[in-house]
């Protein structure tokens, strides 16, 4: 027997063999989820369970699993067992937990409870010695009256410790500033649920596989019948008119074919992103333009987008493709990556995105599609890509997004999820050797991730504090721009005379005051804070 077929023979077989292999696992592991389901939750039953969790077909069914083995646990008292061997798989832990916490009664779920301030006695005025109205009187040497700033208040007559709100926050005793408190009903409901939504999704995935391996098989027969009849076409041309013209005719039909799949794969997208694109949100401030996206993040429904998007503008516009302005309340700030939150009014005719649960498990090949403001032109445009790298807060794509997609939505096609956020990109000025000829040469676009946050990473945006920030910046840059005039006027014989170094030091302590995310993500003050210290010298 020739040695081609020999081989083809052995790796048919060897194929047959690993098939019937994972086939016996996965219908093993279907029996033990749906023997688990009949019998009551026990140590020894979830533990055979979680032993084949392996043996579920694919990363959703999986995560059911885990799921409903850490309740099931928690539900039996055994939280010791849970935090050593199943929570660190679990995905979205924390959101999970939370899950199981009923409401806490004493601080309606908010952590924090209130109590009147004892400096002020909850009236929020001043009670440093001789203050009044944030001044203190006294009398002189020489027996006038003179007054002067409390120290105390700084002269606002507000109390130094409640900021006079008269009222002092503390960590609610009952839920230890959790929001909830632990209930083993939920527990059990929570771990019924999960094994009943991982047989589910079992049941989908295995009626999908039946009609995908019967479509295939009809396909397969209509290819073959095609193929055959092609066949017989490019042979009778191939002897009316020579192999060479038939290899041609067969390649410009292959080329066609690919081209028609690509309109196809086109066509399927387009329709897809006419669902994605109703959550997008064009962002217009007076110094700045960008994009945002409805999306329920961590259980709450949220308007997403980038930090440096807000920041400076001291007005924000959020409008819908529909043109209606969408309204917003409190406005939260990631402590460690470009995220805003917004709070933004519920209406029913919204449409919200969902993050995908763990971006970290994905094959890094999957193709994405960015929205958003591209340039600021004021329309939304569609931008197709791959994934091109994972890393533990942000991902690279290579879809083309440009200045004013910042704040747009990365969506994962086979996930129709949302895996990050379109941020910024990097050029290197000079390219290494080793680089050249290699996509590493070339622009590089970034998004930061936003599945692996919760919402202890954020605070509320201060906006007393953040207009007074932006009236520093100002006052900085004003200054910076009339000294560089006079720089340009005088050239090599400028000289910082001592009222200027004064007064660049009086800005730049006032800029290092200044929130730290805002100084991040504002070049501008920051260039001019560098000149300060510059003069200042």
């Amino acid at each position: 027997m020739n040695t081609k077929k020999v081989g083809a023979v052995i790796l048919f077989a060897l194929h047959s063999v690993l098939f019937d292999t994972v086939a016996d696992q996965t219908r093993q592991f279907e029996e033990t989820l749906k023997e688990t389901i009949r019998q009551d939750i026990s140590f020894q039953t979830l533990g055979r369970l979680y032993a084949r969790r392996s043996d579920a077909p694919n990363i959703e069914i999986q995560g059911h699993v885990v799921r409903a083995c850490a309740a099931g646990l928690l539900y039996l008292g055994q939280s010791d067992t849970y935090k050593a061997k199943i929570r660190d798989n679990v995905p979205n832990v924390t959101e999970f937990e939370n899950s199981l916490l009923e409401k806490c009664t004493s601080c309606g779920g908010e952590g924090k409870l209130r109590q009147r301030c004892d400096n002020c006695n909850g009236d929020g005025v001043c009670r440093h010695s001789g203050c009044q109205g944030g001044l203190v009187y006294f009398r002189g040497f020489d027996g006038r009256p003179e007054r002067r700033r409390c120290l105390m208040c700084n002269g606002t007559s507000r109390c130094k410790y409640c900021d006079g709100v008269g009222q002092i926050e503390k960590t609610c005793s009952k839920c230890k500033g959790f929001g909830g408190v632990f209930m083993r009903s939920i527990a059990l409901t929570q771990c019924k649920k999960e094994m009943e939504s991982a047989v589910n999704a079992l049941d989908e995935l295995n009626k999908f596989e039946s009609e995908k391996l019967a479509k295939q098989e009809y396909e397969s027969k209509m290819q073959a019948v095609e193929l055959a009849a092609k066949k017989e076409a490019i042979i009778a041309e191939a002897k009316a008119q020579g192999e060479e013209k038939a290899r041609q005719a067969a390649l410009a039909e292959r080329e066609m074919a690919e081209i028609e799949r690509q309109k196809e794969k086109e066509r399927k997208y387009a329709e897809i992103d006419k669902e994605y694109i109703k959550s997008i949100i064009v962002i217009e401030g007076d110094r700045g333009k960008g994009t945002g996206f409805l999306c329920e993040f961590k259980g709450k429904k949220r308007l997403v987008s980038n930090a440096h998007v807000l920041c400076g503008n001291r007005s924000i516009r959020l409008r819908t493709l529909d043109n209606t302005d969408l309204a917003f309340n409190k406005i939260f700030v990631c402590r460690d990556r470009d995220i805003v939150l917004y709070e933004v009014e519920e209406r029913k005719d919204l449409v919200f995105l969902t993050v995908f649960d763990n971006v970290a498990n994905m094959n890094n090949q999957e193709e994405v599609v960015v929205f958003g403001n591209s340039s600021g032109g004021g329309v939304v445009t569609t931008l197709r890509g791959k994934m091109q790298g994972i890393g533990p807060d942000r991902i690279e794509v290579d879809a083309t997004f440009v200045k004013g997609n910042s704040g747009s939505p990365i969506i994962a096609y086979p996930y129709n999820s949302v895996v990050g956020m379109a941020t910024y990109l990097t050029k290197e000025p000079e390219v290494d050797w080793d680089a050249k000829s290699t996509r590493f040469a070339d622009v590089r676009r970034y998004g930061v991730r936003i599945d692996n946050l919760d919402w202890s990473t954020f605070f509320e945006l201060d906006r007393k504090e953040y207009s007074k920030a932006l009236d520093i910046f100002d006052e900085i840059e004003k200054f910076t721009g009339n000294e560089l005039q006079n720089l340009k006027r005088q050239g090599r014989s400028y000289y910082a005379s001592a009222p200027v170094k004064i007064e660049a030091t009086k800005h730049l302590e006032a800029y290092k005051k200044t929130p730290k995310w805002m100084r991040q993500y504002s070049d501008d003050a920051l260039l001019a804070a560098y000149f300060c210290a510059y003069i200042t010298k």
